[in-house]
């Protein structure tokens, strides 16, 4: 049995400015670091076994301020694997504007980016690697990820219906807690959404 508690970056540019980000950094803003100290400090007290988290600056950022403000001493481990989706020729452009080009952006998991990614493929390389966390002798587990990531997560695990779960909000502040056992889903809370 394993319990993970999955948390989302701090807020950046591009989320102030509705922009897709997908695979593309930004720095995060005053917002973003205060979203991470708050984090911190409602992740502290909770012994952590590892800790997880994109490679993306944006979360990496996010990552060595909560471990620095929950005094977490677990090595941080960066994961391609949790990385946001992939927007492709999208990525950059402000949400409204893709909307307009990609009609099936944000109602299809199906749907691919040119050049990108769909929320289909990145649920099965984040579903991939959360499952193979079971199989590690780690038993509480903290991960900081992206909104979509979190979102195909809470899917799978929910078991929400397909095209529903992408209008599902995920604020900066996110936390959800998971207790999974033989993937299966024993437990969970929204701690903050």
């Amino acid at each position: 049995m394993i319990t993970i508690y999955i948390v989302r970056h701090g807020k950046t540019s591009f989320n102030a400015e509705k922009r897709l980000q997908g695979q593309l950094n930004s720095p995060l803003l005053n917002d973003g670091i205060k979203d991470a100290t708050t984090l911190g400090e409602t992740l502290q007290g909770i012994n952590f076994d590892a800790i997880y988290a994109s490679d993306l600056k944006r979360t990496k950022q996010t990552t060595q301020i909560i471990a620095k403000t929950a005094r977490i001493k677990s090595r941080i481990q960066y994961k391609r694997s949790l990385r946001e989706i992939n927007y492709g020729k999208a990525a950059g452009l402000l949400k409204k504007q893709a909307k307009q080009i990609y009609p099936l952006y944000k109602k299809s998991v199906m749907f691919r980016f040119p050049k990108g990614e769909s929320y289909a493929d990145v649920g099965r390389r984040v579903i991939e690697f959360v499952k193979s966390l079971e199989v590690k002798k780690q038993r509480t587990v903290l991960i900081v990820t992206h909104a979509g990531c979190i979102r195909e997560i809470l899917h799978y695990f929910l078991k929400q219906p397909k095209n529903n779960y992408l209008q599902i909000p995920v604020s900066h502040n996110f936390i959800a807690k998971l207790v999974i056992n033989h993937n299966k889903l024993v437990e969970h809370q929204i701690l903050h959404s």
